[in-house]
């Protein structure tokens, strides 16, 4: 048996992108034919490969790619690289940056360029 999200947590994540996106995120999906309660075979089938696709990834990574900017409504393959991406690290890393003093990056640079010199490496700009 393929592992997979819960049905609930799939619901929730196409309610919510269908509240971001509209009809566009749902409509993608759909094949026109449906089974015997009314329900679009290809919305039911995208919903199954999402939870099959999205197995394993924590309730904190989903909600951060819930949360992403998307220019279009996500395919469950970019909605699944927000997932894994680090966005709480990009902001960590630009709030390093802002702890340093122009002189303190001077002096880290000028370090990083003596040992990099030692070890017959080019010079970075």
């Amino acid at each position: 048996m393929i592992n997979s999200l819960p049905q609930e947590w799939i619901e929730r994540i196409f309610l919510r992108l269908h509240g971001r996106f509209g009809n566009n995120f749902t409509d993608k999906f759909k094949m026109s034919k449906t089974d015997g309660q009314g329900n679009d075979l290809g919305l039911i089938n995208a919903k199954q490969v999402w939870a099959e696709e999205l197995a394993g990834i924590s309730a904190d990574r989903i909600k951060v790619a819930l949360n992403a900017h998307y220019d279009y409504a996500p395919s469950c393959d970019q909605f699944k690289a927000q997932c894994k991406s680090s966005a709480e690290s990009h902001k960590d890393f630009v709030a390093i940056g802002k702890k340093f003093t122009q002189e303190q990056k001077d002096e880290n640079h000028r370090k990083l360029q003596e040992v990099l010199s030692k070890l017959n490496l080019k010079r970075i700009a």
